[in-house]
This record gives C-alpha cells, structure tokens and sequence, in this order.
C-alpha cells in the first residue's frame, strides 16, 4: 500500500500548467516539522495534483497556506550530464483539504487575492451565482412586499 498524509504549509504559490490532453496541473511544496521543540526539523515535499483539484488549489492556495495532503509517492530518477544519479521524490495528491480560510480582503499593494483570480477566470460563473442569489432572495417572500403597510401606527399592532 502506498498512501501518504502530509500537514503543512505551502513554501512557494501553486504553478499551473497543462498537459497535452489539456489536464490541468499544479505543482507546489509544502513544508512539515519533524523532531522536538529543541531540535525541530523542516522537511520540504514536491506536491503534485491533477485534474479540478488542480484548478482549485490554483485558486485558492497561496505561499503559506496550510493543507491537508493525501496521495501516493512517486519516485522519479534520471542521470545528469555530469553522470549523477538524481531521485526526486513527487507526492502526487488525490486529495487536499484547505486547513486555512480562504481570504479574500485585498490589500493595497499586494496583488490580487485568489478569490479575485477566479472572478476574472470565471466571469460568466460569478455573474450567474450573483443572479441566481438576487432571483433567490426575490422569489423567497414573494407575498411580504405586498403585504407590509408603509404607514402603520401603534394601533395597528394586534397585542
């Protein structure tokens, strides 16, 4: 069995690419702490994730957020031109849960927030959630708007 859980924190932001078929993939380091409060040890793993999750933790994630990883480790090894073997080892994810909130307060300077990023990628989306919202509050008391008086006094409350 080959099955990974990881809790830590990204060191860098997701990098988005695509493969040929046009699968969405992000790939990212996190950081663990490893050892005792004396004698703490970070150990640093390349995070890999396919797919729509790919696309949400490009959303969502940033440098520093904290994540739940579960997946399976990957070994990937070649030679260098120097003739060294090199052995990376990947964790490719099958799962991520976000541990932090997702902010979306933009501050002056900083650059746009991750909520922001997927406004600008998914237009249409957000106009149609924002529409639905307005239709929803509407349809909710269809009867209240018709039924509240604009000029009420003290005698016309029944107790």
């Amino acid at each position: 069995m080959n099955k990974i859980f990881l809790l830590g924190y990204l060191g860098c932001d997701p990098t988005l690419s695509y493969t040929n078929n046009q699968t969405a993939v992000v790939k990212f380091t996190i950081a663990t702490n490893d050892g005792t409060q004396e004698k703490p040890k970070t150990n640093w793993h390349n995070i890999v994730v396919f797919g729509k999750i790919a696309e949400n933790c490009n959303i969502y994630l940033q440098k520093g957020s904290r994540v739940l990883v579960e997946g399976s480790l990957q070994t990937r090894e070649y030679v260098d031109k120097n003739q060294v073997k090199k052995i990376f080892y990947d964790i490719i994810a099958t799962h991520v849960k976000f541990i932090d909130k997702i902010e979306t307060i933009k501050h002056d300077n900083e650059k746009p927030s991750k909520d922001e990023k997927y406004k600008e990628l998914m237009p249409n989306l957000t106009k149609q959630v924002e529409e639905r919202q307005i239709r929803e509050k509407d349809d909710n008391l269809p009867y209240y708007k018709e039924s509240v008086k604009k000029d009420f006094t003290d005698d016309d409350i029944p107790f």
